[in-house]
C-alpha cells in the first residue's frame, strides 16, 4: 500500500472508537455464559488477539475525522465469517446483528456495509502476508525436520461476470457511445442510451474508465496472442476476435473452470505441510495454466517461513527444466511425474520386417504420421550420440534457444546426420531433405534425475501423500469455507481473500495443538 505522509503524520494520534460493551457489561456477560467454552468464537478471538496489527493502524484511520473501529475488530469479523463460509461483507452486515457468538465477539458493535467494505479493502495483501508470517513463525517441525511440503493450483471463479466478455472491436464499440453520450449530456438529453450504459454522468464517467483500463489491458494481451500466433503453422492460427476480456475484472485471465465453462478466473497456489497441517504458502495469479508458478511460490516460501522445503511434491507441469534448475538452485528435491526418456544402448537390435532394424522401447512408441518418434532413438551416454533404428549415429550440429512461457528460454541441441541421404529406412523416418533432426535439452539430465528419483521404492512411497495433503487443503476451502468464487474486484482483493482463509486454518490448527498438548500435559 502506498504510503500516505499526511497519515504517517498524525499516526501518534489515531482515536478509536470503543465498541459499545465492554467485559463487564450485562448483555456481554451473558452471551459469555452462553456461549460454550470450545466455541469457535472464542477460538478466533485468541487468534486475533496474539496477532500484532500494530504496523497497519495507520492505513484504517489517518488521524482525523471521526473515530474508526480498530482493525482488529474487522479482522476478527472477517475470520469468524469466512469460517462460516460467508464471504461478502452484506452477508457481515446481517449476521453482526443476528447471530449472538459475532455480537459476543464484537462487543455488540454493528457497523454498516458501507464500513464493512471499506475495511475489505483496506486490509491489503501486504498486510496478510505479514499476518500469515507471524503465525508461522510460531511453526515448528516435529524433531526438528527439515520442510515437506506439496505444491498445486486449482481455478477459481472470479467476481466479474462471464456475460461481459468483450473483445477490441466492440470494446471500442461501446467506449465510442459513452464518448457521444457525455458530449449530448453536455448539450441536454442523452436520449435512448444502450441497457449496459449507466444511467448516471458519475456512473458512466466511472464506467468509461473501467473500459479505458481493460482496453489498455487487452492491448498487451493482443500483443502476446500475435507473438505466440507467428510461431504456428498458418492453418493452426486463431483469429484475434477471439481474444476477450472481461470489463468489471480487466486483471482475470479468462479460461475454462473445472465444470468448462469460460468465464473469468484466477490460479489459486497452496503449498501445505507433510508433516503438519500447515500451509506454508498461497499466491494468486492471473493465469490458466501452472506452468511457471513454481518459481514465485518458491520465493513466497521463503518470505512466509524463512526458507524452502526440502522435499516438495507437485504435479508434472512443474517438471519443467526451468523449473528444475531452479529447485537445484535453491537446494529443493523436486517430486513429480515426467514423460518417458528415450532408451539407452547397449539395446539389442533385432530384424525388422522392412529389412532395416528397429531397438524395441520401454514404452509403446506413438510416432507422427506413421514416422518413428523419438521413443525410438537410442541415446548414448558415452559418445553423447543418437542412435537411430537403422543402426546410424545422429552427432550433435547446433546448439540454440526456444523461448518458453514468461520469456524463459531453455538451451536446445539438434543432431543429425548425413546418413539419411541413402538409408534404406528414410520413407519411415522423415520426407525432410535434410534428414530426420532431433532436438534435445541442454539440460535433460535434471529431467533424467528426476525420473530415475521418482522410479524408486522411496520417491514412490513419497509422492502418495500428497494426494493426502494438498488435494484435502483445496477441499476443505471449497467446501467448508464457500471458496467456489471469489468476492471482490481485482487480484489484490483476490489475493487478501486467500491470505485471510490461509490465516484462519493455520491458526485454529496452531491453537487447537495447543489445547491439545496442555490438556495432554494436565
Amino acid at each position: 500500500m502506498i504510503d500516505n505522509p499526511l497519515r504517517r503524520r498524525h499516526a501518534t494520534h489515531l482515536r478509536w472508537r470503543p465498541p459499545p460493551w465492554d467485559e463487564h457489561h450485562p448483555e456481554w456477560l451473558q452471551l459469555d455464559r452462553a456461549l460454550p467454552a470450545d466455541h469457535r468464537a472464542r477460538l478466533i478471538e485468541r487468534l486475533v488477539d496474539q496477532l500484532d496489527c500494530q504496523p497497519w493502524l495507520h492505513d484504517f484511520c489517518a488521524g482525523f475525522g471521526a473515530a474508526a473501529y480498530p482493525p482488529q475488530l474487522f479482522l476478527k469479523i472477517m475470520l469468524y465469517e469466512f469460517d462460516q463460509q460467508a464471504l461478502s461483507p452484506a452477508h457481515w452486515r446481517r449476521h453482526c446483528q443476528e447471530s449472538l457468538p459475532l455480537r459476543w465477539l464484537t462487543r455488540g458493535a454493528c457497523p454498516s456495509r458501507a464500513v464493512l467494505y471499506d475495511a475489505r479493502r483496506r486490509l491489503s495483501p501486504a498486510m496478510l502476508l505479514q499476518l500469515n508470517q507471524q503465525l508461522l513463525q510460531q511453526v515448528r517441525t516435529p524433531a526438528g525436520l527439515p520442510w515437506r511440503a506439496s505444491l498445486d493450483g486449482t481455478f477459481v471463479a472470479a467476481k466479474g461476470s462471464r456475460h461481459q466478455l468483450l473483445n477490441l472491436q466492440r470494446l471500442d464499440k461501446r467506449l465510442g457511445q459513452l464518448q457521444q453520450a457525455a458530449d449530448a449530456a453536455a448539450h441536454g438529453s442523452i436520449g435512448r442510451r444502450p441497457s449496459w450504459m449507466a444511467s448516471t454522468a458519475d456512473g458512466r464517467s466511472r464506467q468509461q474508465q473501467r473500459y479505458q483500463k481493460a482496453r489498455e489491458r487487452l492491448a498487451g494481451k493482443l500483443q502476446r496472442h500475435q507473438r505466440q500466433q507467428s510461431r504456428r503453422a498458418k492453418t493452426k492460427r486463431r483469429s484475434a476476435e477471439r481474444v476477450v476480456i472481461c470489463v468489471s475484472e480487466p486483471e482475470a485471465a479468462i479460461g475454462k473452470d473445472k465444470l468448462k465453462v469460460v468465464r473469468p478466473l484466477y490460479n489459486v497456489q497452496l503449498v501445505r505441510a507433510l508433516d503438519g497441517p500447515w500451509l506454508l504458502g498461497y499466491g494468486v495469479f492471473a493465469a490458466v495454466s501452472d506452468a511457471g508458478l513454481l518459481p514465485p511460490m518458491l520465493e513466497r516460501l521463503r518470505t512466509l517461513t524463512g526458507t524452502v522445503p526440502h522435499d516438495l511434491l507437485a504435479d508434472g507441469i512443474y517438471a519443467s527444466v526451468l523449473d528444475l534448475k531452479v529447485c537445484q538452485e535453491q537446494q529443493v528435491r523436486l517430486y513429480a511425474p515426467v514423460g518417458a526418456a528415450a532408451p539407452r544402448l547397449p539395446l539389442p537390435i533385432v530384424p525388422a520386417a522392412s529389412g532395416g532394424v528397429d531397438p524395441p522401447s520401454p514404452t509403446p512408441a506413438r510416432p507422427a504420421k506413421g514416422y518413428y518418434g523419438k521413443e525410438q532413438f537410442a541415446w548414448d551416454e558415452t559418445t553423447q550420440t543418437y542412435v537411430c533404428p537403422a543402426g546410424e549415429r545422429l552427432q550433435r550440429i547446433a546448439r540454440g534457444h526456444e523461448t518458453r512461457g514468461e520469456g524463459r528460454s531453455v538451451g536446445v541441441d539438434k543432431y543429425g546426420t548425413k546418413a539419411c541421404a541413402t538409408c534404406t529406412q528414410r520413407s519411415r523416418c522423415t520426407r525432410s531433405p535434410r534428414g530426420r533432426l532431433l532436438k534435445r535439452l541442454v539440460d535433460e539430465p535434471l529431467l533424467e534425475e528426476l525420473r530415475q528419483r521418482m522410479q524408486t521404492a522411496a520417491g514412490k512411497e513419497l509422492y502418495r501423500q500428497r494426494k493426502a495433503t494438498i488435494e484435502l487443503a483445496f477441499a476443505d476451502l471449497k467446501e467448508h469455507r464457500g471458496l467456489r468464487r471469489l468476492c471482490g474486484y481485482g487480484v489484490d482483493q483476490a489475493e487478501a481473500v486467500i491470505g485471510l482463509l490461509v490465516l484462519l486454518h493455520n491458526g485454529k490448527a496452531l491453537l487447537k495443538q495447543r489445547q491439545a498438548a496442555a490438556t495432554a500435559t494436565a
